[in-house]
């Protein structure tokens, strides 16, 4: 039902209904209200829900018929593109372009010219619905036009398969002769032995003696800081010193090396980066000295696990990263070819040997 708008049916009101007002005063003012209530309700105007008003020579009538439904809005042209997958993804649906409504009478809006379409691998493009076609009330259709933005795009696909990535643990052969075995993790998880490394292997019978009195000090005076290979993750090449890495698990003694504890028994590990009186003075365990050993003698083989040939030690990892013009070594390099060092590594290398060795490192 149209809302009562309030006044009379006819307009002006009858002769002495307005006290005060002449007649030939009422006639005009009329025609210009009327005027102005036909204005403001073809422009929208008031409220929303009141029927539009006619006046015919000054008189008005209220519920008069609606004016013509305003034609729904077009709908967005297309839908957003759904996103390229990486292998083996899901991509998302494209978005959906759906018309505006239409009022009574009107045509119904144009839907979408296209879905989104959808990503690359195979997701449904959006859906093209057209708007609605509405009768009802005499209120005209909805004006406005139907949503030109477009769906998201598709999500990013998934990963591609697994691929391993190998970390292997220095070689160790507990002290039992040359019988070397390492552990290698895959840190990717894959669940398969893809490329795995190999876990055993002979290492090369070279000397112990010349290796702690001579190669030793080299490598805890350029090599053993705790940012480099004094770690026990992520390196083939470990090496333990007094001061730097210790091995865990073990006991130091305390002997009589004027520190005032002789006797006292300290776990290994807390001489881990100390420099207690303990921690320097002390030497390395035999476990520490075994170890060392054999890591450092496991590169003096080739690629292939073969022992290098003659001829061919500076090629061995322990020479080709520190020496300069060698291997990029994240860009450190700690002696020229022919520098004590590099001889001392090249002889123990290629099989030098040493009767005795005694030291307290």
């Amino acid at each position: 039902m149209p809302k009562s708008s309030g006044r009379p049916e006819t307009w002006p009101p009858a002769r002495g209904a307005g006290k005060g007002l002449a007649l030939k005063n009422l006639v005009p003012l009329s025609s210009t209200l009327c005027l102005l209530i036909y204005v403001a309700t073809a422009c929208g105007s008031g409220d929303d829900d009141a029927p539009p008003t006619d006046c015919v020579n000054g008189i008005c009538s209220s519920g008069a018929s609606g004016g013509s439904p305003a034609t729904g809005g077009k709908g967005g042209s297309s839908g957003g593109k759904g996103g390229t997958p990486s292998t083996g993804g899901t991509p998302s649906t494209g978005g959906s372009s759906t018309g505006g409504d239409a009022g009574d009478g009107s045509t119904a809006a144009q839907g979408g010219t296209s879905g989104g379409a959808g990503g690359v691998g195979g997701a449904t493009g959006g859906s093209n619905t057209g708007g609605s076609n509405t009768g009802g009330s005499n209120t005209g259709g909805s004006n406005t036009g139907g949503s030109n933005t477009g769906g998201a795009g598709g999500a990013t696909g998934g990963s591609g398969p697994c691929v391993e990535a190998w970390s292997c643990s220095p070689w160790d052969t507990q002290g039992n002769g040359n019988d070397g075995t390492r552990i290698c993790t895959d840190t990717n998880n894959c669940g398969t032995n893809t490329g795995k490394p190999i876990e055993a292997v002979t290492l090369p019978a070279l000397d112990l003696n010349y290796y702690k009195c001579n190669v030793e000090p080299i490598m805890n005076q350029k090599c053993g800081m705790m940012g480099c290979h004094g770690t026990e993750v992520g390196r083939p090449f470990r090496t333990y010193g007094r001061g730097k890495l210790r091995i865990t698990g073990e006991t130091i003694l305390e002997t009589d090396n004027g520190c005032g504890d002789q006797g006292m028994v300290w776990p290994s590990e807390t001489c881990i980066g100390a420099h207690r009186c303990r921690c320097s003075f002390e030497p390395h365990l035999p476990i520490e000295w075994q170890r060392n050993f054999d890591s450092a003698r496991s590169f003096a083989l080739d690629a292939n696990y073969v022992p290098l040939p003659p001829g061919e030690e500076d090629q061995s990892d322990l020479i080709a990263q520190a020496i300069v013009g060698g291997k990029a070594h994240a860009g450190i390099h700690l002696f020229r070819a022919n520098d004590p060092e590099h001889v001392t590594l090249r002889e123990w290398l290629s099989g030098a040997t040493l009767a005795t060795c005694n030291t307290r490192n």
